[in-house]
This record gives structure tokens, C-alpha cells and sequence, in this order.
């Protein structure tokens, strides 16, 4: 509107001194505008009517075709929607099946031990070096303690579940290597074997006989003397307990998972069988090792094992 007037000013400069005539000048302007907004917006309605009423008509042909078309095949509709539905089907039950594939694939990978094979059974094999080590110390008891009248022994078994111990270390620090997990070792160790060696002295009496050069009498006495004993006692506290006391609350949870799924290797430390049913080579690596004679041991686990072949040979027995 500014525009307008200022073009009138231009178009008739004897207007611009006169107020009178730049007033009337101005309200002149105004109302052309406003008649030809009307106009505009009326011409606007109409055509957006015009164009609705021709988008209604032929959206009302079109029904009208797609009413005539389903009506000549019914049978090619029918089939094109059976189809669509199948394909809708089949792409829900695609979809829910890659759901629950990653779900599966994240629970074995959650349950699996994270370090290296070769890792594993290296740092079992230095756990089992170190299980040696105390056989051999306690076989060369009576060699390095010398002076002793008896031995007493009172030991558990040496030995461990290697599925314990991986899955300790896994729960505990998640991917180890042997050099990693070597301190973790130590303290394990040193809290699963306690070995204690107790002297003990007794007074005791034997006969001695005596003659007399004089008489040729013969006389007898008790007489006392120190009979000295050497108590050597084993104790070995399972890993399970050691896992409760060090983990926390999260980790021992982890820790009864791996254990649960032995890490979805079962095999990985020998023997066995894919069921996890018990190993015999697992076994035998809780069992005592060789016994001197002199050695009078109550080895809990020989007298068990002894104790078993006992009752397998009686069965043997009675079925023949």
C-alpha cells in the first residue's frame, strides 16, 4: 500500500503539499487494496472447490474400476490378497526368528569363557604344576624331616575342577592370559592348600633286662623315653567356597553361570564327554598319588576309592 502511494506521489507531485489531498489520496489507495484481496480470495475459494469436486469425482471413477475389476476376477484378487498376507506372515516370523537368533547368540557368547583356549589350559596346567609341587613336598616329608619314631598323616586330596578355576578367573578378570592371571593363581592356591606340619612328643615305657655280674640275677624295668611324632595334616578348601569369599555379589553370579555351562567347553581341559557327565580324567586329577609304606595315611579319598572297588568287585561277584 506504501508502494501505491508513493507512485501516486510520483504520477502527481501537486498532491504533496496539499494534506487534504495526500489523505484522500491515501484512503482511495486503501480500498482498491482491500477489492482486490476480495477478489483474490474469493477466486482462491472457488478454484480450491473446483478442484476438490473434480479430485471427489475421480476418486469416485476409480472406485467404481476397482469395484468392476474385483467383481470380473474374483479369483486373481483373492489369490493377490492371500499372497499379501502370506508375505506380511512370513516377514513378522523372519523378523521374530532374527530376534531370537541374536538372543541366543548373545546368550552363549554371555556364558562362554572370553580368554583364548590355549590360555586356558596354560594357566590350568601352571595351576596343576603347583598341585604337583605340594605332592612332592609331602612324598619327601619323611626325607626332609628326618629323626622322627612315626609319620602321621591326615590329608584331603590334591586336586581341583579345572571348570572351577576358568570360570574363577573368567568371572573375576573376564580375558586372562597365564602371565595375567599368575598372581591370582598364587592366592587361590594359597587359600585352597594349607599344610601343617605339628611335632608331638610322648612318653612311653619299654622293658629293659639287666644282670647282675655278681649274682647272675635277672631283673626287668620299664623304663621311660621319648617317642617323637611328626603330624603332617593337609586341608584343601574347594575353589566354590574361595569364589564366595573374594567375588563380588555380580561377579559370583557370573561365576555359577560359567560354572553351570562349564563356558560352553566342556572338553577344553580332556576327558569327559559333550553331557559334562563326570570325567575320568578329571578324576584322577583329585586323586592321591603314590603311598610309602611307612606313610600311615588316612587319605580320605584312597580309602573312598578303595572302599568303591570294594563294592565293584562284590557285584562282580554275585553276577557271576
Amino acid at each position: 500500500m506504501d508502494f501505491q502511494y508513493h507512485k501516486a506521489l510520483h504520477d502527481n507531485p501537486q498532491i504533496a503539499g496539499n494534506p487534504l489531498s495526500r489523505f484522500m489520496q491515501k484512503q482511495q489507495i486503501k480500498r482498491q487494496y482491500a477489492k482486490s484481496a476480495r477478489k483474490g480470495g474469493a477466486k482462491t475459494a472457488q478454484k480450491a472447490a473446483e478442484n476438490t469436486r473434480k479430485a471427489a469425482k475421480k476418486t469416485a471413477e476409480e472406485t467404481k474400476k476397482a469395484i468392476a475389476f474385483v467383481g470380473r476376477h474374483p479369483a486373481g484378487v483373492c489369490i493377490a490378497v492371500a499372497a499379501l498376507l502370506l508375505f506380511i506372515m512370513v516377514s513378522a516370523g523372519l523378523s521374530s526368528c532374527g530376534s531370537m537368533f541374536s538372543g541366543l547368540m548373545n546368550g552363549i557368547l554371555g556364558t562362554s569363557y572370553t580368554s583364548e583356549d590355549s590360555d586356558l589350559v596354560a594357566t590350568e596346567n601352571n595351576y596343576a604344576a603347583k598341585e604337583n609341587e605340594l605332592q612332592q613336598q609331602i612324598d619327601n616329608i619323611e626325607s626332609t624331616h628326618p629323626g622322627y619314631d612315626e609319620y602321621r598323616y591326615d590329608l584331603d586330596s590334591i586336586g581341583h575342577n579345572p571348570h572351577e578355576l576358568a570360570s574363577y578367573l573368567t568371572a573375576l578378570l573376564q580375558t586372562y592370559t597365564p602371565q595375567s592371571a599368575q598372581a591370582e593363581l598364587n592366592r587361590v592356591f594359597a587359600m585352597q592348600y594349607t599344610l601343617t606340619l605339628t611335632e608331638e612328643t610322648e612318653i612311653r615305657y619299654r622293658t629293659e633286662t639287666s644282670t647282675d655280674p655278681e649274682t647272675g640275677e635277672t631283673t626287668s624295668e620299664e623304663v621311660p623315653y621319648e617317642y617323637h611324632i611328626l603330624n603332617v595334616k593337609l586341608t584343601n578348601k574347594p575353589i566354590s567356597e574361595i569364589a564366595e569369599e573374594l567375588l563380588t555379589p555380580q561377579q559370583l553370579e557370573m561365576y555359577r553361570v560359567y560354572l553351570e555351562t562349564s563356558g560352553n567347553k566342556p572338553l577344553i581341559f580332556g576327558g569327559g564327554s559333550p553331557d559334562t557327565g563326570a570325567s575320568e580324567d578329571l578324576e584322577r586329577r583329585t586323586a592321591c598319588k603314590r603311598h610309602t609304606p611307612r606313610q600311615h595315611r588316612r587319605c580320605r579319598p584312597c580309602e573312598a576309592a578303595s572302599r568303591q572297588r570294594g563294592r565293584a568287585t562284590l557285584l562282580e561277584l554275585v553276577r557271576i
